[in-house]
């Protein structure tokens, strides 16, 4: 189902926001995840790298989910994603202050597009 511009929330961000916005938070994560790589206990350092491999998967799956108007189930993605997020920033942040405030956009704006997605689903 696509929406047009009557059918989108008040609160959705212009087309060309993302772009940016995504360069910036992927930038972000990936000097996240190499400060996460110094954290010296490996039990913290292989519990972060896994939850940092499932949100990024999916990251990359959520979006040709959500495009397909399959609301439910790109809800289902992205709670998951925020899960592993959440969980990555938890992690990582006793053992690295630089690792977990790096995460924090990204964890805010997929939080965001939770908020969007259930906006859509409701609608959907």
């Amino acid at each position: 189902m696509t929406f047009g511009a009557e059918n989108t929330p008040w609160f959705q961000p212009p087309s060309w926001l993302f772009g940016p916005i995504w360069t910036t938070l992927y930038t972000l994560m990936a000097l996240s995840i190499y400060n996460a790589s110094q954290i010296e206990s490996n039990s913290v350092k292989m519990t972060a790298y896994v939850l940092f491999a499932i949100q990024l998967l999916m990251n990359f799956i959520w979006p040709s989910i959500f495009d397909s108007g399959a609301y439910g189930w790109s809800l289902l993605v992205i709670i998951i994603m925020v899960i592993a997020s959440i969980g990555y920033a938890i992690t990582v942040r006793p053992e690295s202050a630089i690792a977990f405030w790096l995460i924090i956009p990204y964890v805010a704006w997929i939080s965001f597009a939770t908020i969007l997605n259930i906006w859509y689903y409701q609608e959907g």
